[in-house]
């Protein structure tokens, strides 16, 4: 159960995407290793890299010993995304994404993507996952660099008509949390995607291990 003391019935759900209902934690060490390689630079395990990953990206390549003195932060960027999507479509959703997404539509949810992957990109993988029924707005960024996406949320409650304390924010980073609060969402977290549980649970927020242990009341 989520907020069962909240003043307003929930009538929204905001997905993040990637590590909340795409499972490409394990694809996205693989293909950061890649460049890391190029460098001479210490690969990421999993344990490291949930521990390290942080929105801004550019953040988090600086952490892992990227030197944006020597080469361009948004060169990098593009080589990252282009090694991502050669061969993107081998990923899968979380196994149970399906089954909660149904969950919700039958409570009669709207349900919402906002995601720091880029727009089109985005949209496309939603068509090939055959998941356009489920959201009644999809919304990614407009470049490969990764940024911020409260303007994103911020068009969802526009469009949609909700009010921030009839909406819930799920998402995998603690930089969901960091959207969602500064436009007065509540925020719950999965703690199957990018960041590890430990940093998710710094946010105060419930944190749940799979997307099959949410409830909504």
């Amino acid at each position: 159960m989520i907020f069962k003391n909240s003043s307003k019935k929930i009538k929204g759900i905001i997905w993040d995407w990637n590590g909340t209902l795409l499972n490409d934690v394990a694809y996205s060490i693989g293909c950061i290793n890649e460049l890391l390689v190029k460098r001479d630079l210490n690969l990421l395990t999993e344990e490291h890299y949930k521990k390290v990953f942080t929105f801004p990206v550019k953040n988090y390549y600086e952490t892992i010993g990227f030197d944006f003195t020597s080469e361009k932060w948004e060169l990098v960027a593009m080589e990252y995304m282009e090694t991502y999507w050669q061969n993107m479509h081998r990923l899968e959703l979380f196994g149970d994404a399906v089954f909660v997404l149904n969950k919700m539509r039958e409570q009669n949810l709207k349900q919402f993507i906002v995601s720091a992957m880029e727009h089109s990109k985005l949209n496309r993988m939603i068509m090939d996952y055959k998941l356009e029924q489920y959201f009644d707005v999809v919304l990614g960024i407009d470049d490969h660099y990764g940024g911020g996406k409260a303007h994103l949320g911020n068009l969802i409650l526009e469009q949609s008509g909700l009010s921030p304390d009839e909406v819930v924010w799920i998402g995998d980073t603690y930089h969901d949390y960091e959207v969602a609060d500064s436009i007065g969402i509540k925020t719950v977290f999965v703690a199957c995607g990018h960041q590890n549980k430990e940093i998710l649970l710094q946010s105060g927020c419930t944190v749940f291990e799979t997307l099959s242990d949410i409830r909504l009341m």
